[in-house]
């Protein structure tokens, strides 16, 4: 749809705006493939370090998060094609800024909700044997707070028709989650790893 966007005529395209269309399309793609293996790669280093009891109550935290993962993937929907008028000048991005403000503060009131009552919530729905689980769903969802806030900013990347710029930087944090979990989850197991990802 992005890519649609910079075409004029789509039935009239030249060989150079279909050159312009899958090199922007690539970086995307890029970003996606480093998205799609972010969620995973904590499970499987953590899956050389620690037992199964711990990965049960480090994926009781993840499941907890997921209800601000799947707010912000709405956020997408509508501020994608917010961010494409926002950079046309400096008044529409101050009031693209001003519109992503206010979503962003309910997800961070979510968020804080949540690291209030991560320990009462996980004894209620999965009950004792995870309540070891609440230090590292606290520090997830820190990190939660730190992307809500970032993420509007991150579509400008491809509003500005520079998605390799958006690409680096999640690959960069992928590279050095990596390398936080390497060193973290031996010595303090979940929590090492809870650590790591929130970054």
């Amino acid at each position: 749809l992005i890519s649609l966007r910079m075409v004029p005529h789509p039935l009239r395209m030249d060989q150079k705006l279909i050159n312009k269309i899958v090199g922007f399309g690539k970086w995307v793609l890029g970003t996606s493939i480093v998205f799609y293996i972010f969620p995973r790669v904590d499970i499987f280093i953590l899956a050389r370090y620690v037992d199964f009891a711990q990965i049960g109550a480090y994926s009781v935290a993840i499941q907890f998060t997921m209800v601000v993962t799947v707010v912000t993937g709405a956020m997408s929907v509508v501020y994608m094609p917010k961010s494409m008028v926002a950079v046309r000048d400096s008044r529409s991005f101050k009031e693209y800024i001003k519109e992503c403000i206010l979503p962003v503060l309910l997800i961070v009131a979510v968020i804080l909700v949540l690291i209030t009552l991560s320990t009462p919530l996980i004894l209620l729905i999965y009950g004792e044997n995870y309540v070891h689980a609440s230090p590292s769903l606290r520090i997830l969802l820190v990190g939660y707070i730190l992307m809500s806030l970032y993420l509007p900013l991150s579509y400008v990347f491809y509003a500005i028709d520079k998605p390799q710029v958006r690409f680096y930087l999640e690959g960069f944090k992928l590279l050095t989650v990596i390398a936080a979990l390497m060193v973290l989850v031996p010595r303090f197991n979940i929590i090492g790893a809870a650590m790591s990802v929130s970054l």
